[in-house]
């Protein structure tokens, strides 16, 4: 094809638009996001999309596509906050390609056939802070757990994994008692969903669900304050990984978002 269309700003989706730019005899038309704000990195936005001027369409899905023996064109519309489309807002864009990146999710066959227990947050297993699942001895890392920003930190929790699967298989330790970590308004999700009786020292990883602006994240343990920090700007695209102690056992772990008046 010669002028394509993507539907999704993932860092996928910005990534490609960037390769079609630079492919001689391709012309990135535009780059389609049905929410009103990009589902991939900013700093991907900035190289990939700004720097070649390929124009963004938020809150835009496509609703229609035309052409018989190839992709002529499509056919846009805006959404409300609700995802619903907006009559008389409808737009043609010729094009005779278009990408879909439409989301990673992780994949969990496997897991299901096991009776993993899934979140509805990551869509992948639900874990403790040893990366072990409800299913003894059935332990997740990497993107079947939940997807990440970077390769590198697929890697990281790999090491980990590994280390606890050999520790288990050498000591078969009895399954814990866990306690579940719980999450506030605005929160994604919160790894690991559990945290066992005797954990005082884990990595905590969190998402928000939309961009927020001045606020305060913090996570307690009952009345101890674990971590607070400020963020004048967080997005959901940017995982946030934080290291805490906790002076007792981490039994009621709860994240939420402060709004930070002016």
């Amino acid at each position: 094809g010669n002028d394509v269309v993507i539907l999704g700003s993932g860092d996928v989706g910005m990534i490609m638009a960037r390769h079609v730019a630079l492919e001689e005899g391709m012309h990135p038309v535009c780059v389609l996001e049905i929410m009103p704000f990009i589902g991939g990195l900013t700093r991907n936005k900035v190289q990939c999309l700004d720097d070649y001027n390929i124009p963004l369409y938020l809150s835009t899905t496509v609703t229609d596509i035309k052409g018989k023996y190839r992709l002529e064109g499509i056919t846009t519309i805006k959404v409300d906050e609700k995802l619903k489309p907006i009559k008389g807002t409808e737009r043609y864009i010729a094009c005779d390609t278009l990408f879909l990146s439409v989301g990673l999710i992780p994949e969990n066959e496997l897991s299901k056939k096991a009776d993993v227990v899934l979140s509805s947050g990551t869509r992948g297993a639900e874990i403790d802070n040893n990366y072990e699942t409800n299913v003894s001895g059935i332990f997740s890392a990497g993107n079947v757990l939940h997807i990440h920003d970077v390769a590198d930190y697929a890697s990281f929790e790999g090491y980990y994994v590994g280390e606890k699967a050999a520790e288990y298989v050498k000591t078969g330790w009895d399954y814990p008692k866990r306690f579940p970590t719980q999450t506030g308004n605005g929160i994604m999700y919160l790894l690991p969903q559990y945290l066992r009786y005797d954990c005082r020292e884990t990595e905590f990883k969190f998402r928000v669900k939309r961009p927020y602006e001045n606020v305060r994240i913090v996570i307690i343990n009952g009345d101890e304050i674990l971590y607070k920090r400020k963020f004048k700007k967080i997005i959901a695209s940017e995982m946030q990984i934080v290291k805490v102690k906790s002076k007792n056992p981490m039994t009621n772990v709860k994240i939420y978002i402060e709004k930070i008046e002016n």
